[in-house]
């Protein structure tokens, strides 16, 4: 068989193997006969040098085809793995969980979390008021859950809440997501012990990990409670110990619902005008309940849900519906509401308003029966929920209405507004003589004596010197 130099040469470049330099560029020339290299011995040299080489090369391949292999099974045991039952998937992340395991990066979890408003400045942390989040970062950082750049910037470990409280507001499931150490949730009972009792974390989940409260919530439930002499009709006078009739609570629903769908709601918030397409919301409930009577006061509790809610929208839209019932409106002005021009429409008291409840129905029909994430329902937690609700929120809005009158006073200036178009800017200030004044008899009987025990009036019927506090009035003594 006869050697062929250059297709030995070229066989052995591609191996990328030492070849001697010199021996190529004669031989590549092609001008250079064999007999030239008998000094180099050249026939013989590269002859074992390709022999070498293939051998070489032939080793390579054998060890490529098992990698292949190897990798081929490996994939093959990844698409089983696709096909395992739910129990054997959480039995492998029970397993990965373990303390013996490796803890790379921080696990996103979804936070259950109630408070009582009261005396704070709303949730969202504010250095300069005090908060429900400031509370909850001075524990998270004592604890060492987070890092003082953490603390400075929230959003440095993924922090998100589902939905703002303002001044005053409780929340009974409010949901936070943040990023924490895996050990997270054994921290709960010392987290509750730096918060004070009426801010309490109920429970954490571990969630996907791109998971956003905000983002991937469905809807928000709100509840307001009222006193149900609110629902009185113009005819009627009342007292604090007024019954609400049947009758009355069935038409508050209809008027309540004419909110729901799709409007513009630009009327019942402020700093937007008509055509801004953000004041477009979706109210998908909203409802009153059947009244309850606490510390000798009858109340009732509104709920609404909807995708989202702008500032003062709730309060608006209540405080609209209670001016239908006492007469001061036409369930007409609710239509005209929705449209281009600017009305004014009274804003019902903040106390009794909660965020009651956050839904992520697409969130748990995807990933709650994957064996490794739970539904964020919360519904295991409603005993624990229903005690603090009952010890922390509603005896303070209970409370404060029967010593403020917070209702009984609003019902009194609900007269001034005219519920049709204002003119821009302002509404003009409310001239002092009209807290005596007021021809409403529906609240003529019992207001002078609640008055006095508000403070409003001295025992012998006179006003004291109003003042701004808060957004109430109150009386220097």
């Amino acid at each position: 068989m006869k050697f062929n130099f250059r297709s030995s040469l070229a066989v052995v470049c591609d191996f990328n193997l030492p070849v001697n330099t010199k021996i190529w560029n004669l031989l590549s020339s092609g001008t250079t006969s064999k007999s030239s290299f008998k000094g180099y011995n050249c026939f013989r040299f590269y002859n074992q040098v390709f022999k070498q080489n293939y051998s070489s090369y032939q080793t390579s391949m054998e060890e490529a085809s098992d990698t292949l292999r190897v990798n081929t099974d490996v994939k093959r045991k990844l698409e089983d793995e696709n096909n395992q039952s739910v129990e054997e998937k959480k039995t492998k992340t029970e397993i990965s969980s373990t303390p013996d395991a490796v803890k790379i990066k921080p696990k996103k979890f979804a936070i259950l979390l109630s408070y009582c408003g009261v005396n704070y400045y709303g949730l969202q942390r504010n250095a300069q008021v005090k908060t429900i989040e400031g509370d909850l970062f001075d524990a998270f950082l004592k604890l060492n859950l987070i890092k003082q750049e953490h603390y400075d910037r929230p959003q440095e470990f993924f922090f998100q809440r589902a939905a703002r409280t303002d001044k005053g507001v409780s929340a009974i499931k409010q949901i936070l997501s943040c990023r924490m150490p895996e050990w997270f949730p054994e921290k709960i009972t010392e987290i509750n012990s730096l918060l004070p009792p009426q801010i309490r974390v109920i429970a954490v989940k571990k969630t996907t990990r791109h998971f956003d409260c905000k983002n991937y919530c469905d809807g928000r439930t709100y509840a307001y409670m009222m006193p149900s002499f609110a629902l009185a009709p113009p005819d009627e006078t009342v007292n604090l110990s007024y019954r609400v009739k049947p009758d009355y609570i069935d038409r508050f629903n209809q008027i309540l619902g004419k909110y729901v769908g799709t409007h513009n709601f630009f009327n019942f918030t402020s700093q937007k005008n008509s055509v801004d397409p953000s004041a477009m919301r979706y109210i998908i409930k909203m409802e009153c309940g059947q009244p309850f009577i606490r510390k000798d006061l009858e109340f009732v509790m509104i709920r609404v849900r909807g995708q989202s809610f702008m500032m003062h929208q709730i309060r608006k839209m209540i405080g609209l519906a209670i001016g239908i019932m006492r007469g001061y409106a036409t369930e007409e002005v609710i239509s005209k509401a929705f449209k281009l021009e600017r009305l004014d429409i009274p804003k019902a008291p903040g106390l009794g308003l909660m965020l009651e409840e956050v839904h992520y129905d697409k969130y748990n029909k995807r990933y709650s029966g994957d064996g490794i994430h739970e539904a964020l329902t919360w519904d295991e937690y409603n005993d624990v929920i229903q005690s603090f609700v009952e010890e922390f929120i509603h005896p303070v809005i209970i409370d404060s209405e029967i010593n403020e009158l917070s209702m009984m006073k609003w019902l009194q200036l609900l007269p001034v507004h005219t519920f049709t178009v204002r003119e821009p800017g302002a509404p003009a200030p409310i001239e002092n003589d009209f807290l005596l004044d007021t021809n409403d008899p529906k609240i003529e009987a019992t207001y002078t004596a609640a008055a006095i025990k508000a403070g409003v009036l001295d025992k012998k019927g006179n006003t004291g010197q109003l003042k701004e506090t808060n957004d109430t009035k109150e009386v220097d003594g």
